[in-house]
């Protein structure tokens, strides 16, 4: 009779104690590659990717922040190459304003002595009328008048005078032009009964505006 010896069949490796070691893994596990081909290599070492995806990511935005800090100088070097505004010329003094300050007392010697005279008449007229009584008496109120009448007439003939001599305009031109102006006008609105606000404030202005010509003539050695 024949005696069959059956093997025993082992899942494994032998140890070297003669004990089983773990199972093989099975087909298909996750280091399986199909029949036919062969294990591709690591991504790093693939053909053409050198350098892994993540890498390359990173040198691009590296460089794009140099362009983009650069371009940054770049500006800031041009703004503030425009930020000084120009220096602004020199204002030259005026023609007129040199004028003004030039020495006019020959000029003005002139005019006193022209008009010196009718000053003085100005005034001994302004006393003779103030000097026929309060205003709203008949006495007053009669001589408005004769007073309006010789105002007028030395008006045209003193302004003339100034017109000529008026030039360059000067302190005692423009106060002189002022005595003219209010003595012409305090005559022109009087009017009979007491005394309006308006004709106190013409004389007191014409009172004032004589004291441009009154200064600077008598300063020059021109009196009347």
């Amino acid at each position: 009779m024949l005696t069959c010896h059956l093997l025993p069949v082992y899942s494994g490796n032998v140890t070297a104690d003669g004990g089983s070691a773990a199972p093989y893994p099975p087909p298909g596990g996750p280091f399986a590659t199909p029949p036919g081909q062969s294990v591709p290599p690591p991504t790093a070492f693939a053909p053409g990717g050198g350098r892994p995806r993540g890498a390359g990511l990173a040198i691009a935005l590296g460089i794009v922040a140099i362009l983009v800090a650069v371009a940054a100088l770049v500006v800031a070097l041009v703004r503030g190459g425009e930020s000084s505004p120009p220096a602004s010329p020199t204002a030259q003094p005026s023609t007129s304003s040199t004028a003004a300050s030039a020495d006019t007392s020959a000029a003005d010697k002139a005019l006193c002595e022209a008009v010196g005279p009718l000053l003085r008449e100005s005034i001994d007229s302004g006393k003779a009328f103030v000097n026929l009584g309060l205003s709203g008496t008949p006495e007053r109120d009669g001589g408005i008048p004769g007073y309006r009448a010789q105002v007028e007439d030395w008006v045209s003939r003193i302004q003339p005078i100034l017109d000529a001599h008026a030039d360059p305009s000067r302190y005692l031109t423009r106060t002189l032009q002022q005595f003219i102006d209010y003595t012409r006008a305090y005559a022109e609105n009087i009017r009979p009964g007491p005394a309006a606000d308006p004709d106190g404030a013409a004389w007191n202005n014409r009172v004032i505006a004589y004291g441009g010509p009154f200064e600077v003539c008598h300063k020059l050695g021109v009196n009347w």
